[in-house]
């Protein structure tokens, strides 16, 4: 199933690599970006938040009065449009699109992007939705995310992005995690997300994580949809993240639920057929 999986990856990859020459590595599974576009969109963000915080700040009082689990939101309505421009150019800068392209071995173009603030709930635990070790599952093949925390975040506080590189769990294989009755999770939990003490007790892998959120001018870019990954807990009352986050698509041969076609139905029933098919080719491990 393991090599039925890469040729079946190979095949809607092709189309994006004619110009390359080149497959993905092994150790092209991620990339950290340092460069004058992302501090300046770290800058421009960071700047307009702090004009909008009380604002943000009573939406997140309303939602925490509701007593949900919820912990994070879109804030992106909040910027002005010139700004949110901005940002959209600096994303879509050349240079930029050719190194990612470059680093990962397909062409690649830029799709949209959000941001988002997490904040500390009390109600909402740390093994809770995307919080929980996971893959996504809103693209098939080498659909790639930017990420990009824009204020300073700690270990005490909470907040960091944490991945699995694919040399060490490679897209193939899947993992599992037992769930008894008494557990408090939710369903969706249950079929999808894995138990920090399984990554840590039953893989082993403790020494793999990756840590991201250090550094406010340095984007991490990575494929989430075959690489196991979690984040956003806030551990602190009246602490937060300011999180962007950028989609980029292979320009050729992509089904993605940010494709422009994404709504339409034809397209949808291929993207859930064909995602079938690969959950199914993976290997538990």
């Amino acid at each position: 199933m393991k090599y039925i999986y890469i040729i079946f990856r190979a095949i809607f990859t092709l189309p994006n690599i004619i110009l390359f020459k080149k497959f993905v590595g092994r150790d092209k599974d991620f990339l950290i970006v340092k460069n004058s576009n992302i501090e300046s969109i770290s800058q421009l963000i960071l700047s307009e938040f702090k004009n909008n915080f009380f604002k943000i700040n009573e939406i997140k009082d309303k939602k925490l009065k509701e007593n949900n689990k919820d912990y994070h939101f879109n804030i992106t309505s909040f910027f002005q449009k010139k700004t949110l421009d901005e940002i959209e150019n600096q994303l879509k800068n050349k240079n930029l699109l050719s190194n990612i392209s470059n680093h990962f071995g397909f062409k690649i173009r830029f799709s949209q992007f959000m941001i988002r603030y997490n904040y500390y709930n009390p109600l909402s635990p740390e093994q809770f939705g995307p919080k929980m070790w996971h893959r996504d599952n809103d693209s098939l093949f080498n659909q790639l995310k930017l990420f990009l925390v824009v204020n300073e975040i700690s270990e005490s506080n909470g907040g960091y992005f944490y991945f699995i590189p694919q040399k060490y769990l490679p897209g193939y294989t899947k993992l599992s995690s037992q769930y008894q009755n008494k557990d408090n999770f939710i369903k969706n939990d249950k079929s999808s997300r894995i138990k920090n003490q399984d990554i840590e007790n039953k893989y082993k892998f403790t020494n793999e994580i990756i840590k991201y959120g250090d550094d406010k001018t340095s984007a991490l870019i990575l494929d989430t949809n075959d690489t196991y990954h979690k984040g956003g807990f806030i551990k602190k009352e009246d602490k937060y993240r300011v999180l962007l986050q950028a989609i980029y698509e292979p320009k050729y041969l992509s089904l993605s639920n940010y494709s422009e076609y994404s709504k339409n139905i034809v397209y949808r029933s291929l993207k859930i057929f064909l995602l079938g098919i690969k959950n199914r080719l993976r290997n538990n491990i």
